[in-house]
């Protein structure tokens, strides 16, 4: 007995392959294999002269001659994280070596495993979409989950969309236009989506509501693969500041950090895009970026700045910050919290914070920008920051080492460094 491949995909048709031989000397008659399928594996096939009773498969092969053989197969639906398939052959002679008579194999099963959920892929794709990958309220949208197939065979995968609904809030209209979604066949070991396959995903829709019904405003569905595999996807619904519209060109971005809880905007559904970041700013936006939207830093002790009493807003904030190694402060025990903060400065903070305190960069070329010489103070960092792919600077070869960071510009700075993602 041997297995297609090892381990099998839960909730795809996995086939093993049985042979019987007679060794001889004699021909054997009234040959049969008998099967006891696996626990939790649902009987899908065989071959004819094959029947299938209980979770068991007998496979009538007549009679073998001296040195011939037959071979089946059986087809089963695997579920759980294992099986073992057994069988055994006899016929009505007496066999002088029985112990070679029976035949196992035992096989990994895997599910298919949710990877990444884009949205509005495809140029036009929808009706009323603007293809800026946000899904915005009014449009109705191509939404396109990825899926890996773990196992050691190809698959084939399709889906199923139900219960879009919000999340934590009430009112608007909630529309799966186009409920399923075909993967085509998707690779041992690879991951696929719908557009690649078949340019066949869901389409949802979320009409304008009379009024939003929050500033930070999800919708959810789940998806049920043909597998069995099932995920609940979340999707950040866009157009949350009033002072970033679609068109800015950190749009995205801002609604990323947004969706991940690193801020909640300046004020009443405004961001303030333009507005300089500050260095107490800086602290907050950095730390929620670093650890996720349930950290809360330990209680400020107003001893470890001059410049930084207990009560500070962000004092908490920025203790940690140099708990963490990431700040020294700027110089004579303070900390310049009302400071804005400039690019260079922030090539520092980022690195620090991604890489720990103990991280030395490579040494600088000072040949990255050009307003960045290899003797520049944070030269390493700033190249480092570009040979991340974090920045591409400000502009004309160059990185603007002593300008102001933007709260747009941070939005940029933070989704890139941390890796967040919207859907």
């Amino acid at each position: 007995m041997t297995g297609a491949w090892n381990p099998a995909l839960a909730g795809v048709a996995f086939t093993y392959s049985l042979t019987a031989q007679n060794l001889g000397p004699a021909a054997a008659g009234l040959v049969q294999i008998t099967d006891t399928l696996p626990a939790g594996a649902v009987f899908s096939s065989a071959s004819a002269g094959c029947t299938h009773v209980s979770g068991t498969v007998t496979c009538d092969l007549a009679s073998l001659s001296s040195g011939a053989s037959s071979a089946v197969s059986i087809t089963v639906v695997p579920s759980g994280t294992s099986m073992t398939n057994g069988a055994v052959v006899a016929g009505d002679s007496v066999d002088a070596n029985p112990a070679n008579n029976s035949a196992s194999v035992t096989t990994g099963v895997v599910a298919a495993l949710p990877v990444s959920l884009a949205v509005d892929t495809l140029a036009g794709g929808g009706v009323g979409s603007d293809a800026n990958g946000v899904f915005e309220p009014g449009e109705q949208v191509l939404v396109n989950p990825s899926w890996q197939n773990p196992s050691a065979g190809a698959a084939v995968f399709s889906g199923a969309a139900t219960s879009f609904v919000p999340v934590s809030v009430a009112g608007g209209t909630y529309t799966i236009a186009d409920a399923t979604a075909s993967y085509g066949s998707i690779g041992a070991g690879a991951t696929g989506d719908s557009q690649g396959a078949t340019g066949d995903s869901y389409e949802l829709d979320v009409p304008v509501p009379g009024a939003r019904p929050a500033l930070h405003w999800d919708a959810q569905f789940t998806e049920t693969l043909s597998t069995g595999a099932a995920r609940t996807w979340t999707l950040h619904l866009g157009d949350s500041f009033t002072d970033v519209p679609r068109s800015h060109w950190a749009y995205r971005f801002v609604e990323t950090i947004f969706h991940n809880g690193v801020t909640s905007g300046c004020g009443v559904a405004a961001y303030c895009p333009a507005q300089p970041l500050s260095r107490a700013e800086m602290a907050v936006l950095l730390l929620m970026a670093e650890h996720g939207p349930a950290y809360v830093p330990p209680a400020s002790t107003g001893s470890v700045f001059t410049d930084v009493a207990v009560d500070h807003w962000a004092g908490d904030f920025i203790e940690a910050l140099a708990a963490e190694g990431i700040t020294a402060g700027c110089g004579g025990g303070r900390y310049c919290p009302d400071n804005p903060i400039t690019r260079a400065e922030m090539a520092v903070f980022l690195l620090v914070a991604e890489h720990g305190p103990g991280w030395v960069p490579p040494a600088p070329t000072g040949t990255v920008f050009s307003d960045v010489p290899a003797g520049h103070w944070a030269g390493a960092y700033i190249e480092t920051l570009a040979a991340e792919g974090i920045t591409g600077g400000c502009g004309g070869g160059a990185f603007c080492p002593d300008s102001p960071v933007s709260r747009a510009e941070m939005a940029v700075f933070l989704t890139s460094t941390f890796g967040m993602e919207l859907y």
